[in-house]
């Protein structure tokens, strides 16, 4: 809060802060030059009044809040994982659920991209549906997809054309499994789906599975149970990934039975 010791210096948040002093100013503007928010978080303007006996020369002395700001963005250790599909008949959901962040809204944005670093990318990555781009949205009256809060909740969907349009899920149909990038941008800065470059900060990572081939495990009771994947058909897999066998009625190259 202002006053705190040690509130007004550059941290890894906030670049070039200084003194924290203004560059300039008066009575109705301040004016803070090379100053740079790296960081999301709630930033306070703090002001101090110069009462008698008081410097303005320490933190102490800059206890009046005048206004704070938020530096919307979203946390960098999202990880998800999606079911990559042969047939668009089949559509399981591809989504993120409480997705983390400071100053989250419905309309921001988050773009898939198989890059190094997020905004390195030329296009969207073959099978993603809407150019890889999800669009936070709210909670919508009838809405099947639960409840959520707009910025925390993301899906790939597309609206029906029916009597009552409603918003369904699309498959994502990658020629491979993969693991890509979460690239997200906020409302505020209105990027356009069409130019990955815009989509800059980092916020983890999403892995297609794609399952190729039936999987058939031979178990005994009592006994062993084992079930043998050809990485080829299969990606990607890993060390340490697991299998969980289920029982009921879904068709094959599923991750699973409900």
């Amino acid at each position: 809060s202002c006053g705190d010791p040690r509130s007004a210096v550059t941290s890894r948040a906030l670049q070039g802060v200084g003194d924290g002093s203004r560059a300039q100013g008066n009575q109705t503007y301040s004016l803070w030059d090379r100053m740079a928010v790296v960081e999301a978080g709630e930033f306070r303007f703090c002001f101090c009044a110069g009462r008698p006996g008081v410097c303005c020369d320490a933190d102490a002395d800059f206890s009046a809040e005048l206004q704070t700001f938020v530096a919307p963005g979203a946390e960098s250790n999202h990880y998800v994982v999606c079911e990559g599909v042969m047939t668009p008949s089949v559509r399981p959901e591809c989504k993120i659920d409480n997705f983390k962040g400071v100053g989250l809204q419905a309309g921001d944005m988050i773009m898939v991209q198989e890059v190094a670093n997020c905004g390195e990318a030329t296009g969207p990555i073959p099978g993603f549906p809407n150019g890889g781009v999800m669009t936070s949205r709210a909670t919508l009256p009838r809405d099947f997809a639960g409840e959520f809060e707009g910025g925390h909740w993301f899906r790939f969907e597309s609206l029906t054309t029916g009597r009552v349009p409603v918003l369904d899920p699309i498959s994502v149909m990658p020629p491979r499994g993969l693991t890509a990038k979460l690239c997200w941008c906020g409302k505020l800065s209105q990027c356009d789906p069409s130019r990955p470059s815009e989509f800059t900060l980092d916020a983890g990572l999403m892995t297609v599975v794609r399952i190729e081939t039936s999987l058939d495990p031979v178990c005994f009771i009592s006994g062993t149970c084992a079930v043998q994947l050809t990485l080829a058909a299969a990606t990607p897999i890993t060390v340490g990934d697991r299998v969980m066998i289920k029982d009921g009625p879904m068709l094959a190259h599923r991750l699973g039975c409900p």
